[in-house]
């Protein structure tokens, strides 16, 4: 979303326009916000957002399919989370029969591709929870992009 600009809000109507405090406002009142599909002038639209349970203080793990509808390539460059101190796009392997986490500092997205964070995959890792991830709750996870955009999604928080 670039500073300034409101994103279209499902939970509110398909046509009207939410800024992203108001998302948070609706987050932090625990209102019923479903998975907010947020797009921006790329065409970034983001679905099924959501988080497994986990405690304050501790770390937590944020997934949803991640679908660039414009014409050109998309870089996602980074994340912040209003209840995490910090938040980082990782990918999950196996070698050798152990499983293994890296960082990864850029997610690209081509023209029409689709791409789905997942348990055991992709994922963004919420660390140093400010308060627990508690199932039925939401919280917010604000994508960057390259060009300066900005993505807020609200995530909620399930067991799957």
């Amino acid at each position: 979303m670039r500073k300034g600009r409101a994103a279209a809000c499902w939970w509110c109507a398909p046509a009207f326009v939410c800024s992203p405090l108001l998302v948070q406002a609706m987050v932090e009142r625990n209102a019923p916000v479903h998975a907010v599909t947020a797009s921006v002038a790329d065409s970034v639209i983001v679905t099924d957002a959501w988080a497994r349970p986990a405690l304050k203080g501790g770390t937590g793990g944020a997934y949803m399919t991640i679908t660039n509808q414009s014409g050109r390539t998309i870089r996602i460059v980074g994340a912040t989370s209003t209840n995490a101190t910090t938040t980082e796009l990782h990918a999950s392997s196996v070698h050798d029969g152990m499983a293994h986490m890296a960082p990864v500092p850029t997610l690209v997205i081509t023209p029409g591709a689709r791409v789905t964070l997942k348990p055991g995959g992709l994922h963004f890792m919420l660390f140093g929870l400010r308060k627990a991830l508690v199932k039925g709750d939401q919280t917010l996870l604000t994508l960057r992009i390259q060009n300066g955009d900005q993505v807020v999604v609200s995530v909620a928080v399930r067991t799957q």
